[in-house]
């Protein structure tokens, strides 16, 4: 089974790629430039190039996991989030539609405002930052130019970087090094997940015809200051410098939800193996460094 997925260098497609090996399904990333030997290179911008790749390679499924992450970032350069996070995603739902070839494509839990948590597939988006609107723009444009395709909603997500400075567990370790402290919020709760199991959970969803929208995340949350202790405690580093703040201490350009507790139950009945926060760090294997 060949599957074809971008994002191929960022802290999700790492954990992707690793699990698509060991699950011996042949996992192709789709990078910009050439000399990259078998990864896709045809440029995403160039819907032509785009259609013609599709066609050579027909990969049983195609995982959109590129994004503009950077919240600061974002809200820095609102047009490209939006050409990133909304009008690139479209493309892609379009080419794959034309093709009839199957298309997941993956936004996060901050298109909601964090007022109404838990919340369901069926809840209605309202984000509160750049970032937020870009991703739930782009939900609407795949959905709209391809109706049988899935938006898989993830959470915060952790774990080792492989690599990368990314991820929650990656910036806790980095706060702490060298006689540091973390300053970690207790009233922001989050469905955090570790980047193996969202990775486990896209390949198993790319193997199936579910369409819509999908909300894969812990089956509990916990606040970040939580997940700080948790991981902490997990790796053996010192939780007396981790520190509880509230976020009004911390002065930010655009509002930050509060409770971006997913409702999982639509994957649990799919049959995927979603753990609580707690148990996900318990179950990490990997001790960072």
């Amino acid at each position: 089974m060949e599957l074809l997925f971008t994002g191929a260098n960022g802290f999700l497609g790492r954990h992707l790629a690793a699990e698509a090996a060991v699950e011996g399904l042949r996992a192709i990333p789709w990078v910009r430039g050439e000399g990259h030997g078998a990864a896709e290179s045809a440029p995403l911008e160039d819907d032509a190039a785009v259609r013609r790749a599709l066609e050579r390679r027909r990969p049983a499924a195609v995982l959109h996991l590129a994004a503009r992450a950077d919240v600061g970032a974002c809200h820095a350069d609102p047009a490209g989030a939006f050409a990133v996070n909304a009008e690139l995603p479209e493309r892609l739902a379009r080419a794959t539609a034309a093709l009839g070839l199957r298309f997941v494509h993956v936004s996060t839990d901050m298109v909601f405002d964090g007022t109404q948590a838990p919340y369901a597939e069926s809840a209605v988006p309202c984000p509160l930052s750049v970032y937020g609107r870009s991703k739930r723009a782009g939900e609407e444009a795949v959905l709209a130019a391809h109706p049988a395709a899935l938006v898989v909603r993830l959470p915060l997500l952790f774990g080792d970087g492989l690599g990368l400075a990314r991820g929650a567990t990656e910036g806790l370790r980095r706060s702490l090094a060298n006689g540091g402290t973390a300053r970690l919020f207790r009233d922001e709760r989050r469905s955090a997940l570790h980047a193996r199991d969202a990775a486990r959970s896209l390949l198993a969803l790319a193997r199936t015809t579910s369409a819509g929208l999908l909300h894969v995340a812990a089956r509990d949350a916990v606040s970040r200051y939580d997940l700080g202790l948790a991981l902490a405690a997990r790796y053996g580093w010192e939780r007396e410098r981790i520190l509880s703040i509230a976020q009004a201490e911390v002065p930010s350009a655009e509002p930050r939800p509060s409770d971006l507790e997913l409702d999982v139950r639509r994957a649990l009945a799919l049959g995927l193996a979603l753990p609580t926060v707690r148990e996900s760090v318990e179950r990490d294997g990997a001790r960072p460094r």
